[in-house]
């Protein structure tokens, strides 16, 4: 529209000049084509030095949360840039375009960042991609626009929600609290180990670490990272074969039912020895999972995994069973939970969250 005025009243000053051919009617005509000229061209050069780019390569959220994702602009000109919008587009994993968003940073913002609020509704690993900047001159009249070919991806996990376990150990009739808690740690591993490192706390950390002197001190939570024995971690078997009728519509429950399980065991203080077929290798993925940053990884690498069923599937789940005896979970794509070959319980869909704030008791001896 301001491009649509400013030519409409670049033609009347010469028209105008043209019928009386006075001297300043003259002058204003030529001035107003020249600003034309100016601001057509300044976008295009202020262009040229202007870089987008993401600060992080990866970046995780929750579910359903509004997240904020930054875009650094990088002006390497001599002039100033004013007005700058950007056009960028979410893909899922398997490149299908989720959906598109515009962002904008005028002279009002003293900031060379762009933020995108965006919230994701499913579980996945998601790339979001900026496809083209667009320069405005400083009347917002005329603009230029390029290509970018840069992109973020985006871990969307499950909220966090830990399930509640109720170990035999815990189960300590007549004994004091502190006589609990030894024993408690006796079992879990804690004891007698040494402190391999001192880290910030992460989201899913269990309580039971934290550095109180160090946290005080800080002003800010620190965790006691243990050295931890093989016996500690717990074997847990994802088996990713779809059932039939099953819909890929359903990912978001088992992926939910797994991060509850995961959360879970580190919060009792117990790691975690997940494996699950991946049909693209032939083999099992084995991954150790014991503080919150694995678990992330852990996650991404399970989104990128296709969920099929075959015979070579079938009978590679046989032989890893076999070779975990009956001392292990399995959870399996119908939300169905076994441990070792017995049943334990099925969840459902529609009711998964409020059947995972219960306590199941699962033996560990």
């Amino acid at each position: 529209m301001k491009k649509v005025i400013l030519l409409f009243m670049t033609g009347a000053a010469y028209y105008i000049a043209s019928m009386y051919r006075q001297m300043p009617l003259m002058v204003l005509a030529i001035a107003m084509i020249m600003l034309d000229i100016i601001l057509f061209v300044l976008p295009r050069y202020l262009m040229q030095g202007i870089q987008l780019s993401f600060p992080k390569q990866m970046q995780h959220t929750e579910k359903g949360k509004t997240e904020c994702y930054d875009i650094i602009v990088e002006n390497r000109g001599k002039l100033p840039v004013r007005y700058i919008t950007a056009r960028l587009q979410l893909y899922d994993e398997k490149g299908t375009l989720i959906k598109k968003y515009k962002v904008r940073k005028d002279d009002r913002e003293m900031t060379d960042i762009i933020s995108l609020s965006a919230d994701i509704s499913h579980c996945g690993l998601y790339r979001l991609s900026i496809s083209q900047v667009r320069v405005y001159d400083y009347l917002q009249a005329f603009s230029s626009a390029k290509s970018v070919q840069q992109q973020m991806n985006i871990l969307v996990l499950p909220k966090v929600k830990a399930m509640k376990f109720k170990f035999p150990y815990m189960e300590l009739q007549g004994r004091q609290s502190e006589d609990a808690n030894r024993e408690q740690m006796r079992y879990s591993g804690t004891e007698n180990r040494d402190i391999r490192q001192i880290r910030e706390y992460q989201n899913g950390d269990t309580m039971r670490h934290i550095h109180w002197n160090l946290s005080a001190r800080a002003d800010k939570m620190w965790m006691k990272e243990y050295e931890r024995e093989n016996d500690s971690f717990f074997r847990l078997l994802l088996d990713i074969r779809p059932p039939e009728a099953w819909k890929a519509e359903e990912k978001d429950g088992f992926y939910e039912l797994i991060s509850a399980f995961i959360l879970g065991f580190l919060q009792s203080d117990w790691g975690l020895l997940i494996c699950w077929y991946d049909s693209e290798t032939g083999g099992f993925v084995s991954m150790k999972v014991e503080q919150a940053a694995q678990y992330r990884n852990m996650m991404a690498k399970l989104y990128k995994t296709e969920f099929i069923a075959d015979e070579k599937a079938d009978s590679a789940y046989a032989r890893q069973q076999a070779v975990f005896g009956n001392n292990f979970i399995r959870l399996n794509l119908g939300l169905e939970c076994y441990y070792g070959e017995k049943f334990r319980y099925r969840f459902t869909y529609e009711n998964l969250e409020q059947e995972l704030s219960q306590a199941y008791l699962f033996s560990l001896c």
